[in-house]
């Protein structure tokens, strides 16, 4: 949310910091995402892991998805896969256990 922020005047943006932000003063475990997608859309890896670790993980399979999604509507075709719910259950604790240790990475790195 805060690159699109930085299209408007500085004054605009500080009374913006997020709930995150405003109540803890940490940025919200998403911040930064945004410009790491912008940093791989340009093709600079180094910049996108340094700004969000995670990121370049998340842009690639949104990018996939995105396409996946095309072919899908246009073929009138859609894969369906059937997890158990301990193989959900344990997709779903890696992704919060990945996005915990990149916060906690983010808040060492910001000094936090």
């Amino acid at each position: 949310m805060g690159t699109s922020l930085d299209l408007f005047s500085a004054p605009t943006r500080e009374w913006f910091r997020g709930a995150f932000m405003w109540l803890f003063n940490k940025p919200d475990p998403s911040c930064g995402l945004t410009r790491t997608f912008a940093w791989m859309w340009r093709g600079d890896l180094g910049r996108a892991v340094a700004v969000y670790p995670l990121g370049p993980l998340v842009f690639v399979a949104t990018v996939a998805l995105a396409l996946y999604t095309v072919v899908a509507l246009l073929s009138g075709r859609a894969v369906h896969v059937n997890l158990s719910p301990a193989t959900l259950h344990l997709l779903i604790w890696v992704g919060l256990v990945a996005l915990g240790l990149n916060w906690i990475a983010k808040l060492a790195w910001l000094g936090m």
